[in-house]
């Protein structure tokens, strides 16, 4: 996918739902309120902004300036001064009290290195949540001949990326289940959200 061209579009009615559902299960696994949260791969901001209530602060980082020009669009809209979207050389000066990230790391080939600098901006005790597609036969990028990434994860293969990263208190489960129409049928899938610390 063209993450430039998709941003204008990229706020479905499906996407929005499926947003709201995350950011209270995400909301659920913080033990208590967060100061300085990244949302890594924010796209469009519609985890950040669903979330921003409930932090002191949420940055936002994503490679695409076409999802960038959206997110700060929305700041005007929402009225909100505790979301700010991050460059590449900012995101790396700052730490966070929780980082999470949603449907991004399947697109990353090599999801060690990207979760163990993640770790690195952690400070002691934060908590990295992953939100991502369950293992799945490839039907969910069938339309996406650009696509190289993963289809989807195991619970074993995010386990042991993540003890391989030196996490601990690992805990997973499935967060949501949608479908996606694909060629005039409705693929079943499912997104799980693991919690690390």
């Amino acid at each position: 996918m063209d993450f430039d061209k998709a941003a204008k579009a990229f706020d479905s009615p499906l996407r929005i739902e499926r947003a709201n559902t995350l950011a209270k299960a995400i909301r659920e696994n913080w033990a208590k309120r967060p100061k300085a949260v990244l949302d890594f791969g924010c796209g469009t901001g519609l985890l950040s902004y669903a979330l921003c209530p409930y932090a002191d602060m949420i940055y936002g980082y994503d490679t695409s300036e076409g999802m960038r020009n959206v997110f700060e669009d929305k700041k005007a809209l929402n009225h909100t001064d505790n979301v700010q979207f991050l460059t590449a050389e900012e995101l790396s000066v700052r730490s966070y009290d929780a980082i999470f990230s949603s449907m991004v790391l399947h697109h990353i080939i090599d999801i060690q290195v990207q979760i163990a600098f993640l770790k690195t901006l952690l400070t002691p005790g934060g908590i990295f949540m992953w939100i991502d597609l369950c293992k799945e036969d490839g039907s969910f990028h069938k339309n996406d001949p650009d696509f190289g990434g993963h289809n989807g994860f195991s619970e074993d293969d995010v386990k042991n990326t993540l003890r391989l990263c030196e996490f601990q208190s690992i805990s997973m489960q499935t967060v949501f289940s949608g479908n996606k129409p694909i060629d005039g049928k409705l693929i079943p899938y499912s997104l799980f959200l693991t919690k690390a610390q």
